[in-house]
């Protein structure tokens, strides 16, 4: 499969094998948007009007706070509270559903996130592409660590769209070893930190960070 800007990106982490690597790839669209927005988009018009129109959610509003640049951040948010005051007034001014509902839509709606998700589909379409075509990359596949529990499921619906019913069985099987091996890591992990706090197991060896690990297993943290 020839390499493209997706191709070399999902390459590099999966040779990392550390982690679940669709949220390494989520992770660097995030923090690449992150940085874009509080640096060279406040120049650029059609990227203010979108996240005018989209504004962050209050995971990104934080992130962006704890990057100390007060300025660019200040300005994003004044542009993003004159969309809202005229959504606002034209909604006072003549309620009625379609007003409400764009209020309700802005209200749910994220730039990064949209952003991250729209890059993740690519990052899906290639990954799978990759898996089909390439010894290299499933040999590479296979030797992963783990993917997170929502990670796991969207490759497993996607795969049974995108692949050939065959190919489809192959991946889901695969895929589905990588899970059941992690699961048996954390699970043993889990139950040995729980036992750490019996006194009957005093001086047994636990994983101090087995409560981390097994939740960014089944919810994605560290995207």
């Amino acid at each position: 499969m020839k390499e493209t800007i997706y191709t070399i990106p999902i390459n590099e982490v999966f040779e990392q094998k550390c982690g679940c690597p669709m949220c390494t790839l989520a992770k660097r669209t995030e923090t690449k948007m992150l940085e874009y927005i509080m640096g060279a988009a406040m120049m650029e018009s059609d990227v203010r009007e979108s996240t005018n129109r989209e504004g962050f959610c209050a995971r990104h509003y934080a992130d962006m706070i704890a990057m100390n640049n007060r300025l660019s951040l200040a300005l994003t948010i004044e542009s993003r509270l004159k969309t809202v005051a005229d959504l606002t007034a034209a909604f006072a001014k003549s309620p009625n559903s379609r007003s409400a509902a764009n209020i309700a839509k802005t209200g749910r709606s994220c730039f990064v996130c949209g952003k991250v998700t729209s890059e993740q589909e690519r990052y899906y379409e290639n990954l799978l592409g990759m898996w089909r075509d390439e010894e290299h990359f499933r040999e590479l596949f296979r030797r992963q660590e783990y993917f997170c529990l929502p990670h796991f499921g969207e490759l497993l619906e996607r795969a049974n769209r995108a692949l050939p019913r065959k190919h489809a069985a192959v991946f889901a099987r695969d895929l589905a070893g990588i899970e059941q091996a992690w699961l048996e890591r954390m699970r043993g992990e889990v139950s040995g930190f729980t036992r750490s706090f019996d006194y009957r197991y005093n001086g047994e060896p636990f994983e101090k960070e087995a409560v981390e690990r097994a939740a960014a297993f089944l919810s994605g943290l560290n995207a």
